[in-house]
């Protein structure tokens, strides 16, 4: 299965703006990729396996393997561009 997934925090500013965009997406695409989001501090491990050291962060599945990752604020169309061209 392919996704993306969001990692936040609850005092992150940048996090409030990539969840808005994170929805975005899951609206666009969740028919055909899967969608999730976690909270780094209720999900150390998780983060870890990833190696998040920063948020907010996407992490792009392809085949549940990472093939991209997206740090900081980023642009909805940077974002939808990985998924348009790697994920579907």
């Amino acid at each position: 299965m392919n996704g993306v997934i969001l990692f936040t925090g609850e005092n992150c500013p940048g996090c409030k703006v990539m969840k808005e965009r994170f929805n975005i997406l899951k609206t666009m695409y969740s028919d055909r990729i899967e969608f999730d989001k976690y909270d780094i501090e209720e999900n150390q491990d998780l983060a870890l396996k990833y190696g998040i050291v920063s948020i907010p962060a996407i992490i792009f599945l392809k085949d549940e393997e990472p093939i991209d990752m997206a740090i900081g604020v980023t642009p909805l169309e940077s974002l939808e561009r990985v998924i348009t061209q790697e994920l579907l």
